[in-house]
């Protein structure tokens, strides 16, 4: 596996989302929010609080995520994809190498219930609200 996560420039945005729609559609369908992939997608293209990360496995695109820079925290708003083994360890270092570039106090996603299990042990826990916040 050679995972990498690539931040895209707002500017590039608008061409690589046709190649990702459908993993940033799927994750909010599981989540419970049907309409938030196009409400992501707007906020993405014009909002410089939004990033889109694209995960890369050997070079081919193989996953996604929306990243929203709120106040004291760095928001996994939407994550999907068809990701290799291994997947979690990248992507935690890379959410706190973001987190701590972007000088927050912890890192939030909001998510299904099965990311609980998937992050178990890496200090996140429930706030109360449908969120996973970890403290940095």
């Amino acid at each position: 596996m050679s995972l990498h996560i690539d931040l895209i420039p707002q500017s590039e945005a608008a061409r690589v989302w046709p190649k990702v729609r459908k993993w940033i559609r799927r994750a909010c369908q599981r989540s419970g929010n049907t309409g938030a992939a196009e409400t992501l997608r707007r906020a993405v293209l014009s909002d410089s609080s939004h990033s889109l990360m694209v995960f890369r496995d050997g070079g081919n695109i193989c996953g996604a995520g929306i990243l929203e820079l709120a106040g004291d925290r760095l928001h996994v708003a939407s994550l999907g994809g068809e990701l290799p083994d291994g997947w979690k360890d990248t992507t935690w270092d890379f959410l706190l190498s973001a987190a701590h570039y972007c000088r927050v106090k912890r890192i939030s996603l909001r998510g299904r219930r099965g990311w609980e299990r998937a992050i178990r042990g890496g200090g996140f826990m429930p706030d109360g609200s449908g969120n996973l916040i970890r403290e940095l």
